[in-house]
């Protein structure tokens, strides 16, 4: 009886045990031992672990999956696989498989020739067949041109083990702390070179990033001449010299460029760009992972200069030299932009909704569509909890529904709101952080409370939130202007300078007349009081939960009920105009497009399906079905476009045109979880404006859209190494 069928039987069983009897589910609580059993040289060496079935399948799968991963990559590379007889004793089908409960990988253990168990020495038997192991070694040592002839399908140019491990680093640890300046387990990072050099390039956000950045260094490190070469070596410490000092400091940047642009080998110049450009969005974040320019300067400095010295060392030289080589990488990360010619040197192809995912390697995403292309520009990290909204506010605020027309905006701050209901506020310009707000207070019995919507005015600049704790009022710095205890769950700025509020069974309204833009001196004791009593309505909704809402035209409300209906409001009178059901679970997310005179209302919510309603008609004008994206997330407008973030981490643009059904991009990289909120900022200093893209990964990415006039730098939707699965009910957003 092998390993599949235990696993087999134990997920039949688990099914069963929905209506089985205590019995049954008495069998798959009994304990259950795997053992790890090495035979070498005659002698037999063991570990074992003894759990119940449920604690031990999780480990139990991992290690099987590893192992014929493994098995897989090794077929690809033909090499020679152990032989039938033998099998046993490495793979994890078998009855007598065993799991290492103390290495990394058992993968790592089982086909590498040495490998140490705590103080134990573990070699392998020599009667088992070892892949065969290329003379030369395959990554660490090879010079960079060779490296790059031998992966002939590659289009980007650089290699595929370098552009694996920069994916990985962007997705899941820029805010590591000591990234690159802290080492890994010495074992684990030997064991992962050896498997590099068996030729599987592949990461996976369960690596350990200490890990994956030494084996980044050394592969710079071993390489037979560095990236800047030996022959340029002299004339960057020159430039280096020139930048020091103010008087020839421009000539120096200019010197520097041309070293780096006309100088520098093609395959070299695209390897330093991509690494020093990763680099740019580790220094960002120096704030959370502690690794500003000059730290990782120091770094990584001498892995990208040095040159081979004939004579006996002078250590007051070797100390100078070394000051230059960190001084001129710093630069390098202050002053990218300037530094390296845009686009980087590529042919690839532009990225459309059919590549295939891991199609073309690289380190930081640009997608093309419609003849343009999104440049990334920065990535925020900072939050602790998943990024629940975005609002732009400032100048001309930020747009009042959770996802329409802006219109021209010139905010000078986004607030972005996590589950955890702790707002950051950035500089929309420079994107630089500046403040933190606690929105709810987590020191509430229960859980603290909710985050359901927030907003800003364009009336007053004032950003609004709705939580399960309370309805809050705060100036664009976070000063606390007012607020109303109780549940609110959706917010929608009028046409008339009012503020629509829905809350259980109610709608309020509220008049931004008489609310100031920023906070009294006494904002930390201010309740609101008579400042934020409620406009009269009679719009009391029974039974009924307002879920989203957005202005349309010069006076319509349109909003969604937890009902599955559809109402439409005369923004003056508050008279109710028209009223459908939609076929929709729960319709939580809407945003308003106009196209040749005519608006549309896109409403989107957990079962995935897409319904566009003509404005004027109030009928369903057209209707995309859930295609396996499963819940939708965030509806925004940007300019002629719909972006729409779903529950697959994927984010689709759609043409605002219903007659077209056409998905114009279809891409993930960017984020590693669910994109929940998408604004557009405007480029106060004149440009393309950005898009800000917030991630239940805890991050933001701040994006351009660019005519693509040249060729792009083009870049794979990352693999995920999850995927999501189908969940009813309430989403975290409420």
């Amino acid at each position: 009886m092998d390993i599949e069928l235990f696993l087999s039987n134990y997920n039949s069983s688990n099914i069963a045990n929905g209506t089985s009897t205590a019995a049954n589910n008495s069998k798959f609580q009994s304990k259950v031992k795997v053992k790890l059993v090495i035979e070498s040289g005659g002698s037999t060496y063991e570990k074992s672990l003894e759990s119940t079935n449920d604690q031990l399948k999780p480990l139990i799968i991992k290690l099987n999956n590893k192992i014929k991963k493994y098995e897989e990559s090794l077929n690809k590379k033909n090499f020679v696989t152990p032989n039938k007889q033998s099998s046993s004793s490495m793979n994890l089908l078998q009855k007598s498989s065993t799991v290492n409960l103390s290495s990394p990988s058992l993968s790592q253990i089982g086909l590498t020739h040495h490998a140490s168990l705590k103080n134990l020495q573990i070699t392998t038997s020599p009667d088992i067949q070892q892949p065969a192991v290329p003379s030369n070694p395959i990554v660490f040592g090879v010079s960079l041109d060779t490296l790059i002839a031998k992966e002939k399908s590659m289009e980007l140019r650089i290699p595929t083990f370098v552009s694996n491990i920069l994916n990985t680093l962007f997705l899941h640890s820029l805010g590591v702390e000591g990234l690159f300046r802290i080492s890994g387990s010495q074992m684990e990072i030997q064991n992962r070179r050896g498997i590099v050099n068996l030729g599987d390039y592949s990461t996976s956000r369960d690596d350990n990033p200490h890990v994956l950045t030494v084996l980044l260094k050394q592969f710079l490190r071993d390489l037979p001449e560095p990236i800047c070469t030996n022959a340029l070596y002299d004339l960057f410490l020159a430039a280096s010299d020139q930048i020091n000092f103010q008087q020839c400091k421009d000539n120096g940047f200019e010197v520097l460029k041309k070293l780096i642009n006309s100088n520098l080998p093609v395959n070299n110049r695209n390897l330093l760009q991509h690494l020093i450009h990763f680099l740019r969005f580790v220094a960002m974040n120096q704030t959370v992972n502690l690794m500003g320019p000059s730290n990782l300067s120091r770094v990584f400095g001498p892995n990208l200069f040095w040159k081979k010295e004939t004579g006996p060392l002078d250590i007051q030289i070797l100390q100078s030299t070394s000051e230059k080589v960190n001084f001129i990488t710093e630069q390098m990360i202050l002053h990218y932009d300037t530094l390296f010619e845009e686009p980087l040197q590529t042919t690839s192809p532009a990225i459309l909704s059919n590549t295939p995912i891991n199609s073309n390697p690289s380190s930081i995403p640009t997608f093309n569509f419609g003849g343009k292309k999104l440049v990334i520009h920065s990535k925020l990290l900072g939050h602790n909890k998943s990024i629940q909204w975005m609002t732009l506010c400032g100048g001309g605020g930020g747009g009042s529904n959770s996802g329409g027309n802006n219109g021209e905006l010139s905010g000078s701050r986004v607030w972005s709101l996590d589950s955890h209901g702790m707002a950051r506020i950035w500089d929309s310009q420079n994107q630089q952080f500046i403040k933190e707000v606690e929105v709810v207070d987590q020191s509430k019995g229960g859980g603290g409370g909710a985050v359901y919507q927030m907003i800003s005015t364009t009336v007053n600049n004032t950003v609004w939130t709705a939580t399960s704790q309370k309805l809050a009022i705060w100036d664009i710095d976070g000063g606390l202007i007012g607020e109303i205890p109780g549940e609110s769950y959706s917010l929608c700025e009028s046409q008339n300078k009012e503020i629509w509020v829905g809350g259980p069974q109610v709608l309020n309204i509220y008049s931004l007349d008489g609310i100031p833009s920023f906070a009294p001196s006494n904002c930390t004791d201010n309740n609101g009081g008579e400042l934020l009593k409620p406009i009269g309505t009679n719009l009391f909704m029974k039974g009924i939960i307002i879920l989203a809402m957005c202005k349309v035209g010069q006076n319509r409300i349109w909003g969604c009920s937890s009902e599955k209906t559809l109402y439409v409001w005369d923004a003056k009178t508050k008279e109710t105009i028209h009223q459908c059901e939609i076929q929709e679970k729960r319709p939580k997310r809407m945003a308003c497009i106009e196209i040749d005179d005519t608006e549309y209302i896109w409403i989107g919510g957990d079962e995935g399906s897409i319904q566009i309603f003509n404005s004027k008609t109030f009928k369903l004008e057209h209707k995309i079905l859930n295609q396996g994206w499963d819940k939708i997330f965030h509806i925004a407008s940007i300019n002629r476009e719909i972006w729409i973030g779903f529950w697959d981490t994927t984010v689709r643009v759609f043409p605002g045109d219903p007659k077209n059904k056409e998905i114009l991009i279809d891409y993930k990289g960017y984020h590693s979880d669910v994109v929940s909120s998408i604004i557009e900022v405007p480029n106060l200093k004149g440009g393309d404006p950005f898009i800000w893209f917030g991630s239940y990964d805890k991050s933001i990415s701040i994006v351009s859209i660019k005519e693509d006039t040249a060729k792009s730098w083009n870049f794979t939707n990352i693999k995920k190494n999850f995927s999501r699965p189908i969940r009813q009910g309430f989403s975290s957003r409420g």
